[in-house]
């Protein structure tokens, strides 16, 4: 959370009154498909990652009425050297475990640190330019300053497509529940305390 959440959330404290003072600017928060999607053992990453969207969603709406622009960049896979900057935790994984996605993962930690791999289908220049050309306004980012998300890679954007789908099944699957929940004749009631 200090890394992926606190980190960012201070920064932006500290440079936000300035680009409030000269009504212009962009913050670009990095996230990750795995805000909304997760892998197994990945789940305190993705929800890191899910506070700073949900932090940066309602910041964009905040700054929005100053000039200021909130951009969420949200990578899939990419060829880094992250595998060889992690440690795990020195207890071993469960036994339990071993066969499945989360012992996959894990593995991918195995050996000492410099002599990991990861190889993926995403190249980190094209990823850094697309940014560049996003947060600028030119090139193919020219025209979309008033999109929030930019999907960085391929399988992220198959991923978080994926993602829309299964939310709008569960919204038509639960619709009877969420249409039934209205007061008696569709009028708002006020709360009111007898204390």
């Amino acid at each position: 959370m200090d890394t992926n959440f606190f980190g960012p959330f201070n920064l932006i404290q500290s440079v936000i009154p300035s680009m409030r003072d000269q009504k212009s600017g962009t913050i670009v928060n990095i996230s990750s498909v795995a805000s909304f999607d997760p892998r197994p053992a990945m789940g305190m990453y993705g929800a890191s990652k899910s506070a700073l969207e949900g932090m940066s969603q309602g910041l964009a709406r905040e700054v929005a009425p100053f000039g200021i622009r909130v951009l969420i960049v949200q990578p899939g896979a990419f060829t880094t050297n992250i595998l060889n900057t992690l440690a795990l935790t020195k207890k071993p994984l469960s036994v339990g475990y071993k066969d499945t996605e989360v012992g996959k993962l894990v593995g991918l930690f195995d050996g000492p640190p410099g002599k990991r791999s990861f190889a993926a289908e995403n190249d980190v220049e094209k990823g850094c330019q697309a940014i560049f050309e996003v947060v600028t306004g030119t090139g193919r980012g020219e025209g979309k300053e008033k999109y929030l998300r930019l999907p960085l890679s391929k399988d992220c954007a198959v991923r978080t497509i994926e993602h829309v789908e299964r939310l709008r099944e569960g919204y038509e699957v639960f619709k009877e529940i969420w249409e039934s929940t209205g007061h008696d004749g569709g009028v708002s009631k006020t709360f009111t305390s007898n204390h």
